[in-house]
Order: C-alpha cells, then structure tokens, then sequence
C-alpha cells in the first residue's frame, strides 16, 4: 500500500496520534493539488480519464479514502494541523479552495476560525469530493473489469462518508451492483470474459464490495450484500472454491501458468476464506474445515504470519488447535456452473490423485476469451495433460 495506508493502519493499531498526523499531512497536501492534475499529462498511459489517470487511480483513491476513514477522529482533534496547514496558505501561494481564498487562511468552512474541523472540511470537500467526482464521471462508460474497480472505490467512499445516496448508486444505479451482477455472472455468466483466470478475479472484486458496504446503514437497516437474496454474493464464494483444481485453474482463455506440476494437497490459505467464515454462517463448518486444513490443524498460529488488516480488525474469537489427523477438509466433486458455462468432472478422493476434467460451454470469445468453446482439460497428479489430448 501507499504510505497513508501504512500510517493510518499504524494510527488504527497502536493509537498513537504522530501517525495519524504525519497521515494528514500527506493528505492535507493532495486535497491540495489533486484537482488540479491533468490524467492526459500525469498519466502512466494514453487512455486516462481521471486526475492521475484511471489504470492506476482506482487502486490508489481506495487507499485514500480508507486512510482518512482510519484517521478521521485524530484529524478532528489535531490543534497542531490546523495550524500548520493555516501557516502554509499563508506563507505560499499553493491552490487555493473552492471559490476564493479564505480570508483568514486555513478557514476552509467560512466560520472565520482555524481549527481541526477546517482540515476535515478540507480532507471532504477538496479530496474525497473529487475523488466521487472522478469515479462518478467514468462509472457509466466502464465495462468489465474496470468498473469493478471503480465500484469498489465508490462503496469504500459511501462507507467512509456514510453517505445513503453514494451507496445507493453504488447499489441501484444503472451501472450498479445489481446490474452488473445480474447481467455478467448470473445470466449471461462468466463476467465478462471467457477466462476462467480472470474470472476467479472478478470474483473476488464484488466481495470487496460486500465487505466495504457490510453493516453501512441503508434504507433503514443494515447492510447484508453476503446473504441479500437480490445480490447472491455467496455464489461468488463458492465460484472461487469450486474452480479450484488441486492448485490448478483450468485453461479457458486467458489463464497463464506453467505446464510443470503444480499439486497442492492441502487447500491453500485464503483471506476470501477468512470472510466466508465470518459472514456465511450457513457454510460456518465448510469454510472452518478448510481453514483448519490449510493451517494443519493449528489456525491461529497460521493467522500470526498470514493475516492481513482485514483480519486483525474483524477476525472473531480465537479457534483452538485440532490434531492434524482430525482435520478433514471438504472434497472438491464434479460441479457445472450453469451460469458461467464451465464443468469440472471429477474422480477422486484424495489430491495426490484426483482427476479433474474442465470443459466450457461457454459463448466463445471476447476480450481475454479464446475461441475455445467445447474445450477440455485434463489435471491428474498436478500435471496438465491437455496437451496431450
């Protein structure tokens, strides 16, 4: 992550206010300038359509937008920032705000004062306000995976802000989650793409989405997209489990890895895992199984090395250990994602030896897709056989 990102997480964990200031201080600065970017000239690339340029932004304003989330209450308190931020407009010439330059500086909400709650207004108005302009402006002319991305930031934004009407565009827009969920993985299927590899992706996306918004009041109560039956989100969980193919993913489009043996015989640790676990309680057991599997029995001493800040903030209690021999994750069976287009035949109790055999029915080709429709695979020992056939 960037590091605000770095520094808000150190403010959240040890409260510790030097953090958050020096945090505020990067952001302080880019509320500044942001606006005043050019995408077309700041740019990594040639298609841009944000301030800096949206192949990257989108990654970047959810680490800013969870920066001041992390931060908010040490910025409302700080006497120190506001002073330095009012010494700063006054000694330079720098962008001034909205409109024209505040008569006392510093005085960002007009009251004629200088004091914390004029570097939130600043952080709102001059940094989060552009960031929803930006993704506003894309959002409707987005498709695949890019609006995803997109997406996801305008929910971190809605939660950040508690703002109903941000979440309800996330939500109900015509470019919305229920949108883009209906029409690319539960009718027409497989996202966008044939690519089981990017589909796995793509998968993961909307359950950041899930996780940003969970809990965020909307209409009245709060907000359960894991276990709404308008969004289906836990289909998305299963999709990640299922393809799984003993550490191999099967080749339809775009997919990339090595012909060499690639054979996990036990499931991989996953923080998608850690959130199934937590927000499916109809799939508690599977996903503990799994987890325990993962970890040889002994979870928590996994999570010392593997967790992530997800994790550290939400995780519940503790799991006790359990002896290896009585860890007994659930066999992957044959499944056909009557969505996606794809069946995965299987024979086999145990990795070392199970068969797996991908096929797609799938629509044909597109963007990361192949013209590979009625295309099979063959997995056994951790070799990919298709080759072969």
């Amino acid at each position: 992550g960037t590091p605000v990102t770095q520094l808000s997480l150190a403010y959240a964990l040890t409260g510790e206010a030097k953090y958050a200031h020096k945090c505020a201080v990067m952001l302080g600065r880019l509320a500044e300038v942001y606006r005043f970017y050019d995408g077309c000239v700041e740019g990594p690339s040639q298609r841009q359509d944000g301030y800096i340029g949206q192949t990257f932004e989108r990654f970047l304003v959810q680490n800013l937008i969870q920066a001041c989330d992390l931060i908010w209450d040490a910025v409302g308190q700080d006497e120190e920032l506001a002073r330095f931020f009012a010494a700063q407009q006054a000694a330079g010439p720098g962008h001034p705000p909205i409109g024209s330059r505040p008569v006392v500086p510093g005085d960002h909400n007009g009251d004629g004062k200088v004091t914390p709650a004029d570097v939130q207004f600043h952080l709102q108005r001059n940094l989060l306000g552009y960031i929803y302009e930006y993704l506003h402006r894309c959002m409707p002319y987005f498709d695949g995976d890019f609006i995803m991305y997109e997406m996801t930031a305008l929910a971190a934004l809605a939660a950040t802000l508690g703002n109903e009407e941000i979440t309800r565009e996330v939500l109900e827009s015509d470019v919305g989650l229920r949108v883009l969920l209906t029409n690319s993985w539960f009718r027409d299927g497989k996202f966008i793409y044939d690519s089981t590899g990017y589909n796995l992706g793509n998968a993961q996306t909307p359950l950041q989405i899930a996780e940003w918004l969970h809990g965020v009041p909307y209409q009245g109560h709060p907000l359960d997209l894991y276990n709404a039956p308008d969004y289906r989100m836990s289909a998305l969980f299963d999709f990640i489990r299922h393809v799984d193919c003993d550490g191999r993913v099967p080749q339809i489009g775009d997919v990339g890895g090595s012909r060499s043996r690639n054979l996990r015989e036990t499931p991989a640790y996953s923080t998608y895992d850690e959130r199934a676990l937590l927000r499916l309680p109809a799939q508690r057991e599977v996903y503990h199984n799994k987890l325990l599997a993962a970890a040889g029995g002994d979870l928590e001493s996994l999570r010392d090395t593997r967790a992530d800040a997800w994790l550290v903030f939400h995780a519940g209690p503790p799991l006790p250990p359990v002896p290896a021999a009585q860890v007994h994750a659930e066999a992957p069976q044959s499944h056909v994602f009557d969505d996606g287009g794809i069946a995965i035949l299987r024979a086999g109790s145990k990795a070392a030896t199970r068969l797996h055999v991908p096929l797609t029915f799938s629509k044909g080709q597109y963007a990361h897709g192949h013209p590979d429709k009625l295309a099979i695979n063959l997995f056994r020992y951790g070799w990919d056989f298709s080759a072969d056939l």
